[in-house]
């Protein structure tokens, strides 16, 4: 049972197989397909096809199924399922009535919009012949316009059902007038016939016998022309008045034609054939395969074939109509049967297309081979082919980018891709490609951007000519693509190289963020090479607030050694010449930094602190160190050195607390420090003794040497020690005596010269 039924859009064959043979001409045809049909039960035998078209919309017949849409092709009006196989159906009175002939030899006529049957009539008894029903002819009243005629030829006779009233439909049910002419005697194969509505009469006109023709299959009158076929497969043309023959083509044999024209053109006469096509369905081949035609008359000229399944019909349809509608079945898997049923039933359409567009679809379904030939076929733009074939492969090693790919699928494409674009002309196109497109590899990204630039250094093609949207790619850009490709691999290495991470990073503009990315993760010899290599690129917009922004990204973790070393070399002669007034910024913040390493690394304390507080200091300027100099440092003003003060003052506070701990022996904190001067200094040497008979050598061999380094009288600042030692321990005890500091205090007076 054919009753699943499935709608497709333009250029969207669904789950359905396409299952179009080879086609050839100088004609174009656009070949879409509209619809599916299945069977839900198994088929055993092919099924029998027929199908009508016309301004009312489609039917289609299946065995028993009959299928009904609307002028557009997509919307299904109704399905239904009949007893025995379909031979004839119809369609009038503005699309509310159905006609169908079944093989049983019940005539039927529904009711479309309420899908009821309102007559069901036995016409004659099942032919044992392969159809009950051979045609089926309605037409309408020329006087009034509700009024329709049938002309029904059946196995055995033939059938007037005359003045049918649809517009009154049950008035036609109650007084339905038939008259029926049997069967004539002779061989007349071919007359005409007259019609007399007045008095429901039917009389033969003209005839021609068996002696010029056999059994008519076909008839289409095309105004004064009558196109017969008959059952010998033969056509021919005739005189439509006078039945006289004009000519017959026994070269081909054809099953089924149409004829086609302008919609818009005039009454056609002999001489206006060269605007009328003939459309026709051949027997099957010894392949078993049919061919669907197309010829220019009166010549016959072969304008276009394609092949199709030996199941298929051609949908009837009226003269005028540009589009061609045919039925094919397939199978599922082998597409076009050869052996066994069909398993799907196809409706198709062939529309006229320019080569443009039959080029533009062949390249939308990505048929190259077959694009490429069609375009030198037909002297169109071939270029075009090799462009649209290099965007596919670039979405293609997009994805093998990112892992949806095997290497050797990968590596064909690359290769395929540089046999592609060995054929474009273009070589801003080229040029482009090779530096966009996201290479797998880094040596074939490498390989391809040294042919982007070979290809501009060519000497007959030093110029390209500019593209409509926008300048040439110069060769400039070629090189900074490579430079950028250098710097991917000395920051990240091959291990991290793919297509879409080098894309990513040759399309990134702000460089600088890169940098800043790289600081935060703590990767920082690669944000050191990053500057190195790209500082030009941010130069020209680089402020305090990018100043800002570099010395926080700076991870805790860096060596200290590495990154003042950076500071020093790189990045202070880079502010005194792009932006003098970063230098308050970065010397807070060396402050800030020096006297944290108090706490984070207390080990390497003080020289740490001044290891990092004096780059500032000892930073030369570029040209100094040799390297290119584009400006001169503008130094700061007298009134904005307030950061850097206290940064040369804790860079002399750090050398003081240094020499302190290795001259003598004091070690002190920075806030400590900060709060004494040299008497007290001094003070703190004495209190950081432990016992006093140690006192006169410390003083021989540390304090002394301070004194004399910082002009102090020893007597009197010995006397000022123990005036300060009693002043902060006379409340510590009830007795001097009984204190520690006694001792201590009796120490220091042993060391006081003058007696007095």
């Amino acid at each position: 049972m054919w009753n699943d039924i499935e709608l497709l859009a333009n250029d969207d064959t669904g789950s359905c197989p396409v299952g179009l043979g080879h086609e050839c001409g100088t004609a174009l045809y656009q070949v879409d397909t509209l619809l599916q049909i299945r069977s839900s039960e198994t088929v055993s035998v092919n099924p029998q096809l027929y199908a009508c078209n016309s301004k009312d919309g489609s039917i289609i017949v299946v065995d028993r199924s009959v299928a009904l849409l609307d002028n557009s092709g997509q919307s299904l009006q109704m399905h239904v399922q009949f007893d025995t196989n379909v031979d004839v159906v119809g369609m009038c009175q503005e699309k509310q009535f159905l006609v169908v002939g079944e093989r049983s030899g019940n005539f039927h006529l529904i009711h479309i919009p309420s899908k009821q049957t309102l007559l069901t009539k036995i016409l004659v008894e099942k032919s044992s012949s392969e159809k009950t029903y051979l045609s089926l002819f309605i037409e309408k009243d020329n006087a009034d316009a509700g009024i329709y005629h049938m002309f029904i030829l059946t196995s055995n006779g033939f059938f007037c059902i005359m003045c049918l009233p649809l517009a009154k439909t049950q008035e036609a049910i109650d007084k339905m007038d038939m008259t029926t002419a049997k069967k004539g005697r002779g061989n007349y194969v071919l007359s005409k016939w007259e019609v007399d509505t007045t008095n429901n009469l039917v009389s033969v006109q003209s005839f021609a016998d068996s002696s010029l023709i056999k059994d008519a299959a076909k008839l289409q009158v095309l105004d004064n022309l009558l196109f017969v076929l008959d059952t010998e497969n033969i056509l021919s043309m005739w005189n439509v008045y006078s039945l006289t023959l004009i000519w017959d083509w026994p070269l081909i044999h054809i099953e089924e034609f149409l004829l086609s024209t302008e919609s818009d053109s005039p009454p056609v006469i002999w001489q206006g054939l060269a605007n009328v096509k003939l459309i026709v369905m051949t027997i099957p081949d010894d392949k078993q395969m049919r061919s669907l035609m197309v010829f220019a008359l009166p010549t016959m000229q072969p304008l276009y074939s394609l092949e199709v399944s030996v199941v298929s019909s051609l949908v009837q349809s009226g003269i005028g109509t540009d589009t061609i509608y045919f039925l094919e079945g397939i199978n599922e898997k082998d597409q076009i049967p050869s052996e066994g049923p069909v398993s799907i039933v196809v409706m198709r359409s062939l529309t006229e297309a320019l080569p443009e567009n039959r080029l533009s679809r062949l390249l939308h379904k990505h048929k190259f081979t077959e694009a490429e030939n069609f375009a030198i076929q037909f002297g169109l733009d071939v270029e075009l082919v090799y462009k649209v074939k290099a965007n596919t492969i670039l979405e293609k090693l997009a994805s093998a980018s990112v892992g949806s790919y095997g290497n050797e699928v990968w590596l064909d494409l690359v290769n395929e891709a540089k046999e592609n674009l060995q054929k474009i002309q273009d070589s801003q196109f080229v040029v482009d490609y090779c530096i966009n497109a996201p290479w797998p590899l880094y040596e074939t990204t490498q390989e391809m951007l040294q042919y982007a630039k070979v290809r501009i250094l060519k000497k007959d093609d030093r110029t390209i000519a500019p593209p409509s949207d926008g300048a040439p790619v110069s060769i400039t850009e070629v090189l900074r693509a490579q430079a950028r490709l250098t710097t991917f691999y000395g920051v990240f290495g091959l291990e991290k190289f793919s297509g879409i991470a080098w894309t990513e990073f040759l399309n990134n503009d702000d460089i600088f963020k890169n940098i800043l990315f790289q600081l935060e993760e703590g990767n920082f010899s690669c944000a050191q090479y990053l500057w190195l290599r790209h500082q030009a690129d941010f130069e020209s917009g680089f402020d305090e607030k990018m100043l800002e922004n570099l010395l926080n990204a700076i991870h805790f973790t860096v060596p200290l050694k590495e990154l003042c070393l950076w500071l020093k070399n790189v990045v202070i002669p880079f502010l005194r010449r792009v932006v003098p007034k970063g230098q308050k910024i970065l010397a807070k913040w060396l402050e800030q930094g020096a006297r944290n390493l108090e706490l984070t690394d207390k080990a390497n304390w003080p020289e740490n602190g001044l290891q990092m507080a004096e780059i500032f200091f000892t930073s030369k300027n570029q040209g100094e160190m040799g390297l290119t100099t584009f400006g001169q440092w503008t130094p700061l003003r007298c009134g904005d050195g307030e950061e850097v003060h206290r940064l040369k003052k804790l860079v002399n506070d750090l050398q003081e607390l240094i020499n302190l701990y290795r001259k003598y022996n004091c070690r002190l904190a920075l806030c400590d420090f900060e709060k004494e001067n040299a008497t007290t200094i001094v003070f703190r040497m004495f209190d950081k003794i432990l016992a006093p008979e140690l006192v006169p050598s410390i003083l021989e061999k540390f304090i002394k040497p301070y004194l004399g380094e910082h002009n102090l009288q020893k007597d009197e600042l010995l006397l000022q020690y123990i005036k300060d030692l009693l002043e902060r321990c006379r409340t510590r005890s009830t007795s001097v005596f009984e204190t520690a500091w006694e001792a201590k205090a009796i120490a220091v007076i042993g060391c006081i010269s003058d007696t007095d």
